[in-house]
């Protein structure tokens, strides 16, 4: 009698969402989760299909029972004539391909989407999508131990379906949603023990969106699964809805074997910011991990408790830069006075991301450099770079050191720097920098720009040797500066500059000429009017007025009687 009434309450419900476009996705009311608690036995009906893949089968429908039974539900055969409910499962499954050098085109990606539905009567009175992607290989891995084994996937058949089924947002997740929504956690909680361990990650994944506390005590269970990945998703998990209860068992995950359960339990932590986590932190920075002595360092800055100065001030020392970086910032954050000299020291951080980090954490701990030099410093390493131009000559020696530094940033800034100065003492240097083949190409044409603003005669020669230089943009900006220079050691090279293979190096080679009005020029640049692209011959035009102060345009023709006419004449100038 009881069933009885129960179907007639689900005929009502499903008249009732037909009024409402045929379904409801979303949350369910009171009413309607009460009627689905009153189920006892459902019906799996699973329809699966793989577009143009053959003897393709994913564990729906195994899956499906295995979490239904955690809810306490009896799965009936598909031929039943007698059940509560029906569960339709609709899947659909596509490869995609991509092509990889020598083997060709190869199946590395697969999606898996569908529908959930519980129906009555055939009706959906309940529906939730879900989906699945694992996108195909960007590179070709080489190796018996790679990851993904490209050849393998030769056809659709082979495409990894069961990777895009095991995503998060696919079906196992979805179905965890469905239950939950109608049953609460407590079979939530049950699939924590279940025997796939995708079905374990899903479950913590799920508890936290539920953000029900009933959860922890399951979620510290899992940080004895033997599944590493299960450990380390109720690591974060317990950071999010664990509070203080959690702080204990996270502690004693810091000991785990593997790095990455070490590491995210370091980070769940810094995330709850509880101080017990404090001494375990500190014993944390000297993991041989760098990827946690970095998180722990972090984590330490979060909880701000003045007990990890001294471990952090050591931690300026670490191998790893990144770990150095994050000890710098977490002594700003800590603020204690204890750091600053420390801090002063690591100004000579061989890493220009640390030395900006330190000087980050002295400006919040109130420090004043002493003079101009020292403010120099500390500006370069803060990346204020038109500050430092302000300071004048006390800044050009920090700005010649930084030349040196191992970040092409930081050199390319300090050679713009430099030519802004105008100090002649960076001349050599800037040289020095411009002859290192090995320096990257933007490194090398802002010390060409900053020798041709210096304006010293020593930057002569080596921009002559720079206009046969095999990088593309420097014979143009070393025809530039030897212009702006106007040294007549300049004419002979420029002229035969006019004859390189790329336009704009015969453009700017002309316009230099032009600056620098040497009458040897004006045959070479005549004949120069004759060259293919305009914008050459227009700055050779221009470049024939400066020097002649004759206007005939881009005529060659008209350059050319004129020349034959004042030859003799104009030589004699």
């Amino acid at each position: 009698m009881k069933r009885l009434k129960s179907f007639f309450l689900f005929i009502f419900i499903s008249a009732f969402f037909l009024s409402l476009n045929n379904y409801v996705l979303g949350q369910l009311t009171e009413e309607q989760i009460g009627v689905f608690r009153s189920v006892k036995t459902v019906k799996i009906i699973l329809d699966q299909t793989y577009k143009e893949a053959e003897n393709v089968t994913l564990p729906f429908n195994e899956v499906a029972q295995r979490l239904l039974g955690y809810a306490g539900l009896k799965v009936v055969n598909p031929s039943a004539k007698n059940f509560d409910l029906k569960m339709k499962i609709e899947a659909k499954g596509q490869a995609s391909s991509a092509s990889y050098q020598k083997l060709g085109s190869r199946y590395t990606g697969a999606s898996v989407s569908g529908w959930i539905s519980l129906e009555v009567q055939g009706v959906p009175v309940y529906r939730k999508a879900f989906k699945g992607v694992q996108e195909t290989a960007k590179v070709m891995l080489q190796g018996e131990s790679s990851v993904i084994r490209i050849s393998e996937y030769k056809t659709p058949s082979s495409a990894p379906f069961k990777s895009a089924f095991d995503k998060p947002g696919s079906f196992v997740s979805k179905m965890l949603l469905v239950i939950g929504e109608i049953y609460g956690t407590n079979p939530i909680m049950a699939a924590l023990r279940d025997q796939e361990n995708i079905v374990r990650n899903e479950a913590q994944r799920i508890l936290v969106e539920l953000n029900d506390a009933r959860a922890i005590e399951p979620l510290i269970a899992s940080l004895r699964d033997e599944d590493w990945n299960v450990r380390k998703n109720a690591v974060s998990a317990l950071s999010r809805i664990g509070g203080s209860r959690a702080v204990e068992p996270l502690i004693a995950a810091l000991r785990d074997k593997y790095s990455e359960v070490r590491e995210a339990a370091v980070r769940a932590l810094g995330r709850i910011e509880d101080k017990r986590a404090v001494e375990p932190l500190i014993n944390a920075l000297k993991d041989k991990s760098r990827e946690i002595r970095e998180a722990s360092a972090e984590a330490l800055r979060k909880i701000k408790d003045r007990r990890a100065v001294e471990p952090l001030i050591a931690a300026l020392n670490d191998k790893d830069s990144s770990v150095r970086q994050e000890a710098a910032i977490a002594l700003g954050e800590i603020n204690d006075n204890r750091a600053v000299k420390p801090l002063i020291a690591a100004q000579k951080d061989e890493n220009s991301h640390v030395r900006s980090s330190v000087a980050k954490a002295l400006d919040k701990l109130g420090w004043s450099p002493e003079d101009d030099r020292q403010r120099a410093i500390h500006l370069i390493d803060r990346g204020f770079w038109n500050e430092s131009i302000k300071i004048g000559e006390p800044a050009v020696e920090p700005l010649i050191v930084a030349l040196k530094d191992k970040s092409d940033y930081v050199r390319r800034n300090a050679a713009k720097a430099l030519g802004k100065i105008k100090d002649k003492s960076a001349v050599e240097p800037l040289i020095a920098v411009l002859k290192d083949k090995n320096e990257y190409s933007r490194v090398r044409e802002e010390v060409v720009k900053a020798l041709g603003e210096i304006n010293d005669s020593r930057a002569v020669e080596p921009l002559i040797a720079a206009l046969r230089d095999s990088d593309y943009n420097m014979p143009m900006y070393a025809a530039e500066e030897l212009g702006n220079l106007k040294d007549k050691r300049a004419v002979e090279p420029l002229i035969l500059a006019l004859k390189h293979e790329r336009d704009m190096v015969r453009s700017y080679a002309a316009k230099a000429l032009g600056k620098i009005k040497d009458k040897r020029a004006v045959e070479p640049l005549i004949a120069l009017l004759g060259d293919k692209f305009r914008m050459v011959r227009s700055y050779t035009a221009r470049a024939l007025g400066n020097i002649t102060g004759e206007s005939f345009g881009i005529s060659q023709s008209q350059w050319k009687e004129w020349w034959e006419e004042n030859k003799s004449k104009y030589i004699k100038k």
